[in-house]
């Protein structure tokens, strides 16, 4: 999850206070719904073009469709963790946090969620009614998971024959294995409105949404390891540079602690579709300091280089990290 529990806080560092807000038109880590006005929808997401990182959703409320701009922080909430926007199939049920851009369009996407992550966060779940056996339809509230509150009645859940039903962290259960007063997880798409939607994944218990929250988290952590920590560069001094790494790299930091002081690293300037460019440069932590704003994990690091940093890596300048040597 994207939030903060009793036990995750006691694991991890002492936060330190956090450092004076950047100029405004770096939007840092972190800085997500609570200090910068948003704007909330729902949709499914209808397009998305990695190599411009631009795409289009259809408007739960009115059917239209929007499009967005997806930022390079941009925080993607999928399966109970941290994701990226790739994690996202065409058609998925999503919501959308969307800021204003320098072009006074508010369409930059600075948070999406699928609604599963949704339900997982809230502690909810799609508590069946009564199931149509004749047409495949599940009519279901979604409520709280102690009963104390009604987020949406009457909804109607349809099913089909790419529907998935998960028992026991495995894709073998059946339809008929469904009863009335169940509470289920289910990973939507399509549909109308806001209460009727198809599902592709039915989740019947706790172990089958562990299975997809450690599937998630495996996935991030290889595709981190692979294409480095993102992140800006906060200030270009010679050669010391400093940098602000995003928040889906946070868990893997607090999990594995692999930016120590006096650890080698590779630094490598990153394009506008985030994926490095150019050489990695060797690089090595001069220290790594984490604190928590505004509910989210930030961690900023100082690196010494080799030789002064090149010209073109400058302030606001995205940024790729690995730790270690091999290049």
């Amino acid at each position: 999850m994207i939030f903060l529990t009793a036990s995750s806080l006691a694991q991890a560092p002492k936060p330190e206070p956090a450092p004076k807000s950047p100029p405004p038109q770096v939007l840092p880590p972190g800085d997500t719904r609570r200090d910068v006005a948003f704007q909330k929808a729902r949709g499914e997401l209808a397009s998305y073009d990695p190599a411009t990182r631009t795409g289009t959703f259809k408007k739960t409320a009115d059917g239209t469709i929007a499009r967005f701009i997806a930022l390079p922080h941009v925080i993607c909430q999928h399966h109970g963790s941290i994701g990226d926007m790739s994690d996202y199939r065409i058609g998925e049920r999503l919501n959308f946090i969307l800021v204003e851009g320098t072009d006074g369009q508010w369409n930059r996407l600075n948070l999406v969620a699928e609604e599963l992550e949704e339900i997982l966060a809230h502690k909810e779940a799609y508590f069946v009614d009564r199931i149509d056996t004749e047409r495949r339809i599940l009519h279901c509230t979604r409520k709280k998971l102690d009963g104390s509150a009604v987020i949406w009645p009457d909804m109607v859940i349809h099913t089909d024959a790419d529907t998935r039903y998960w028992r026991e962290g495995r894709p073998g259960g059946q339809f008929s294995d469904l009863a009335p007063g169940m509470p289920l997880y289910i990973k939507t798409h399509g549909g109308t409105g806001l209460l009727e939607r198809v599902a592709w994944e039915v989740l019947m218990d706790d172990a089958s949404v562990k299975h997809f929250e450690d599937q998630q988290i495996k996935a991030h952590e290889a595709r981190l390891t692979r294409d480095g920590f993102p992140g800006y560069a906060d200030s270009v001094n010679g050669a010391e540079v400093k940098v602000t790494l995003f928040q889906e790299c946070s868990d893997m930091i607090r999990r594995t602690r692999p930016l120590k002081a006096k650890a080698p690293v590779l630094l490598a300037q990153a394009g506008p579709d985030r994926a490095a460019v150019g050489n990695r440069i060797p690089a090595t932590i001069v220290s790594q300091r984490l604190y928590i704003r505004h509910s989210a994990y930030i961690t900023e690091v100082v690196l010494s280089l080799e030789s002064p940093a090149p010209g073109e890596l400058k302030p606001a300048s995205l940024i790729r990290l690995w730790p270690g040597t091999e290049k």
